[in-house]
């Protein structure tokens, strides 16, 4: 066969018995594309790909820790589920030992961090935060 005598085979088949209850085979003609497509990647968000952020759940303090040292400079918001972003700060560019973000003063409940470059958000990462008071 030639790569352009390409067929779809469908087929509708009883769960039980087995049996072939339809089928149809439908001729296709070959996809043509002037070029191979892809997503470049974004320097800024593969630099902060592997940023651990832990405990989750969270009571009192947030770990923020990274193995290598930033370029860029990244802020960070603790959005809660309005959208509202009730705590916020700065990221340090030397994260081998961990930031601390306290958010003892947090009502427990489901938060987004979202962690951005300039304008752009580049990570977000759903935190639990479950204060015991």
């Amino acid at each position: 066969r030639f790569p352009d005598d390409l067929s779809i085979i469908a087929f509708v088949q009883d769960n039980i018995t087995g049996r072939i209850l339809q089928s149809v085979i439908q001729k296709i003609s070959r996809k043509v594309s002037p070029a191979v497509v892809g997503v470049e990647d974004d320097p800024t968000t593969s630099e902060i790909a592997g940023l651990n952020i832990y405990p989750n759940p969270v009571s009192n303090t947030l770990n923020l820790q990274l193995d290598n040292d930033l370029h860029n400079d990244y802020q960070w918001k603790m959005i809660d589920q309005r959208g509202i972003a009730v705590l916020e700060g700065t990221l340090n560019r030397e994260l081998s030992s961990p930031q601390k973000v306290d958010v003892s003063r947090l009502a427990n409940g489901i938060y987004f961090m979202a962690i951005q470059s300039g304008e752009k958000s580049v990570v977000y990462r759903k935190i639990a935060v479950m204060n015991r008071n």
